[in-house]
């Protein structure tokens, strides 16, 4: 699906511009993307085997536990800047 605009749900502000990488199934990062490389681990997930790094990464809602925000952290330790879209306008 290509577009050129999307609708984000803005946890700080700025913009950003990147390729996106759509999912229509919920996302968890722990257990679903590898820390320190941006690498989707989560072999059930229709994104496995995609990266993060440098990306917008569009899914409907998360899954899991509260750990994934660690995940998150241990992501932008690492220098792998990407940005959570939920919706298209």
């Amino acid at each position: 699906m290509a577009v050129d605009k999307a609708w984000s749900a803005r946890v700080i502000d700025g913009t950003a511009k990147a390729e996106a990488i759509v999912s229509t199934q919920p996302f968890g990062f722990f257990g679903g993307v590898n820390p320190s490389t941006g690498l989707i681990i989560d072999k059930w997930h229709d994104l496995y085997g995609q990266n993060i790094k440098g990306k917008i990464l569009d899914y409907p809602e998360g899954r899991g536990s509260t750990v994934g925000a660690a995940v998150v952290l241990e992501l932008a330790c690492a220098g792998l800047k990407m940005r959570r879209e939920k919706g298209w306008d």
